[in-house]
């Protein structure tokens, strides 16, 4: 195989996409793997052949000049969210609920609302469901409000959170109580329980 050269590359797929040819059709014309293609037709910014009969440009246009966000423009084009990013791309739009400071139609957040999630601990994803936005927008928001993105908790650290605050609350509750109170060694007993069974584990 000869030296690589992009700018023919890129030249070449674009023509062949243009002419509505699949991924497997342009690997063979080009003389490489189709994921090479899928690689290199996405970093374009080009959407899978098939896809176009879908969403035509003007109609794409139409729903993100209505201020959609590229879940929303998903849904009522029906296609996958990142076909229309990378549809949304290719036409040189900018994501709504970005450029904007905030989502738009119905979706709106507040900064307190998303601090509010991102507190409980909630990773983007779940923070986009929440929001009814995509995981992009939660993630520039994040960054843009200065916060670490949440990891999701395993089985034990949710275990041991729940352990840590049935302790506290047993604790708070104690201490309203006088020391000779009986009731104090019945709420602390469970604890005790578990705690011996993972030191003897």
């Amino acid at each position: 195989m000869g030296e690589f050269d992009a700018a023919e590359a890129e030249k070449k797929l674009r023509r062949y996409w243009k002419r509505g040819w699949s991924d497997a059709r342009i690997a063979v014309e080009l003389g490489r793997g189709r994921t090479w293609v899928r690689n290199f037709r996405n970093g374009l910014g080009l959407a899978p052949v098939g896809v176009l009969l879908k969403v035509t440009d003007e109609r794409l246009r139409e729903l993100h000049g209505r201020g959609l966000t590229d879940v929303e423009i998903s849904k009522a084009a029906k296609v996958t969210t990142s076909t229309v990013e990378s549809r949304r791309r290719s036409l040189g739009l900018a994501p709504n609920g970005v450029a904007s400071g905030r989502p738009s139609g119905p979706a709106h957040f507040t900064e307190e609302h998303f601090r509010e999630l991102h507190g409980e601990g909630l990773v983007d994803g779940d923070m986009a469901y929440q929001l009814g936005v995509s995981k992009d927008t939660v993630q520039c928001w994040r960054k843009r409000y200065g916060l670490a993105p949440n990891m999701r908790k395993t089985l034990e650290q949710v275990e041991t959170a729940a352990r840590d605050e049935l302790l506290s609350r047993a604790a708070r509750m104690a201490f309203a109580l006088a020391p000779e109170d009986a009731r104090i060694l019945k709420m602390l007993e469970p604890i005790l329980a578990a705690e011996m069974r993972a030191v003897a584990a």
